[in-house]
């Protein structure tokens, strides 16, 4: 035998058979189906860290406007009825988020409001930004943004979308049921119920339409920055409209969309406002929502919370002191 033969059979080698490259590709599959949902997990935990640390950082900027002020935001910059911010000419329409900017280090896109002027009409467009401290990663909601077509007088700006809002008073229950955030401006020593029992502010998903009020920051609207409940009490002292988080009941807007639509996205609305309006906290995470606490601790809020239990965590007085660990 000649050495060139002998080398050929050596170096020879024996070919995959196809069911054994099938097998190959099955384990490999197997272990890329294993690894994406951990993967997906990881990035949905860091997703959900990053809406924490920003409710904890609202939080931290409302307490320093209560420092320097003495009270709390007002709910918005309009002294009226909750029910008569619809009146789109009247008063100016900035929200809490508007006058905290300066808290938030957003003072260059204060600056560019001009407070003497309806929002609406603003001749800049401040209200058009997207602060990146107010998306929640989780919603995707870079680059929505909102505009009315109801307002013959107004502008016709663009209005930003973010991912937060506060807690003001249900609209039916008087002043025995108040939300953190008033029209006046509440003060910390009417929060008896302590403010480690009070949430501040939820978390609110956005929709990616045009006229979808939910998650515009600079508009005191129920919704955009604002969660009025409206706590239906019934004859057997139970809860009937109170929306719980990521509710399956719509959030009473100002204008519905396409509300078939909306209600395939998981974000169902209707806009019988002059009935009663309630408005529920909403998320892209799995069970719940982050809420931030009046003392600035930030907890998960089940969908699972009782509408009584909510009831009494929004309310600043009603004289329990109910919190979820």
């Amino acid at each position: 035998m000649s050495s060139s033969s002998f080398d050929l059979s050596a170096t020879s080698r024996r070919a995959y058979t196809l069911v054994e490259l099938l097998v190959v590709i099955a384990i490999i599959g197997i272990l890329v189906s294993l690894l994406v949902p951990a993967v997906q997990s990881a990035r949905e935990s860091s997703r959900r860290s990053s809406c924490s640390n920003n409710l904890k950082q609202l939080g931290l900027a409302v307490h320093s406007f209560e420092s320097q002020r003495g009270r709390l935001p007002r709910s918005g910059t309009d002294q009226q009825p909750f029910k008569e911010l619809r009146k789109l000419g009247v008063g100016m329409k900035f929200s809490w988020v508007v006058l905290l900017l300066p808290y938030l280090d957003q003072q260059t896109i204060y600056e560019r409001f001009d407070l003497s002027t309806n929002i609406l009409r603003q001749s800049d467009d401040p209200q058009n930004e997207q602060i990146a401290s107010l998306q929640c990663p989780s919603d995707e909601s870079t680059g929505r943004r909102y505009t009315t077509s109801q307002c013959p007088l107004c502008v016709g700006n663009f209005y930003g979308k973010a991912n937060y809002a506060a807690f003001v008073s249900p609209s039916q229950l008087g002043l025995t049921w108040q939300g953190s955030l008033s029209e006046a401006g509440r003060r910390l020593a009417e929060v008896t119920d302590g403010l480690s029992q009070t949430i501040l502010i939820g978390e609110v998903r956005t929709r990616d339409h045009e006229r979808d009020v939910r998650g515009v920051w600079a508009l005191p609207w129920p919704g955009a920055s604002l969660l009025a409940l409206d706590f239906n009490v019934s004859d057997s002292g139970g809860f009937e409209v109170a929306r719980t988080p990521n509710s399956t009941a719509p959030d009473v807007l100002f204008e519905c969309i396409e509300p078939a639509k909306a209600q395939s996205e998981g974000l169902p609305c209707h806009d019988q406002w002059n009935l009663y309006i309630s408005d529920a906290p909403r998320s892209q995470h799995a069970d719940g929502v982050n809420v931030v606490y009046l003392d600035g601790h930030v907890t998960f809020l089940r969908d699972s919370v009782a509408p009584s239990v909510l009831a009494q965590m929004i309310a600043v007085d009603d004289g329990t002191t109910t919190q979820i660990e």
